[in-house]
């Protein structure tokens, strides 16, 4: 019977109930990034232009959640990981939980690479047989 408690009253099962935990999300704002760009996310260029700010100096990777509105503007980020030198592990219940929290349409995954090299990792890319 789970975690409910039978007890026998004569002849007849009755469980006793339990409590099951009531949860309220909110999403907090936390500050605002130094930028004067507003614009809609047309290239990639747009969001390299958005993230450098937060990306640069860093000395382990980060992977943040850029959430979008409707028309692809820009209407808040997320820090989703911070990693090691090499690696930021995400888990998809961590990145997509600020894009529903936010009511966001669409959202960009987006991770720096702390030596400055933007090529992939071997980790990540499928090798052709």
């Amino acid at each position: 019977m789970g975690n409910a408690v039978a007890k026998e009253m004569g002849g007849e099962q009755t469980t006793m109930p339990y409590r099951v935990t009531r949860y309220r999300l909110l999403m907090v704002k936390d500050g605002s990034i130094p930028t004067t760009w507003d614009r809609q996310v047309r290239q990639s260029k747009d969001v390299a232009d958005l993230m450098a700010p937060l990306a640069a100096n860093l000395d382990r990777e980060h992977f943040w959640c850029v959430l979008l509105n409707g028309k692809n503007v820009v209407v808040g980020v997320n820090l989703v990981s911070v990693g090691s030198l090499t690696a930021a592990l995400a888990h998809p219940r961590e990145v997509f939980k600020p894009a529903i929290l936010g009511n966001a349409a669409a959202l960009l995954l987006v991770h720096s690479h702390p030596s400055g090299d933007p090529s992939p990792s071997t980790e990540g890319s499928i090798s052709a047989p």
